[in-house]
């Protein structure tokens, strides 16, 4: 999982260093894009095991579980993901395009950056260690 690190407010570039993707306890990853303080709810209620609560703004969260099935989530539910990939956020469509040219996650953020003007700072990188039996 990757991801940029640019946080805007409408036209404002706030930060490039918000950090936007993480490890779970169980060793899945979570990502969010659009909303910050609604991610962050996400985030609580995923690590708590918690049923997702009433969101304000527009978010999008994303879910890779330890065994690499991904759930996708808006803000009411966690519904699984069919594709091998997913790519979401203001840069999404150029990232989107870079991952089915056969680019990684890095490379596919780094599109992103490239071509969209919300998108920026340095790329964070997370890979999913599956547990061994």
């Amino acid at each position: 999982m990757a991801s940029d690190s640019r946080l805007t407010l409408g036209e404002e570039i706030c930060t490039n260093k918000c950090k936007k993707i993480w490890r779970l306890s169980d060793g899945g990853l979570f990502g969010a894009s659009g909303n910050n303080e609604s991610g962050l709810i996400v985030l609580k209620a995923l690590q708590k095991d918690m049923p997702l609560p009433k969101l304000e703004g527009e978010m999008y969260a994303v879910h890779i579980r330890p065994n690499g099935r991904i759930y996708v989530s808006e803000g009411r539910l966690w519904d699984h993901w069919p594709e091998k990939f997913i790519a979401f956020g203001s840069g999404g469509a150029a990232a989107r395009a870079a991952l089915l040219s056969g680019a990684d996650a890095v490379m596919a953020v780094k599109a992103g950056i490239a071509l969209d003007v919300y998108s920026g700072g340095r790329v964070q990188k997370l890979e999913l260690k599956r547990k061994r039996k």
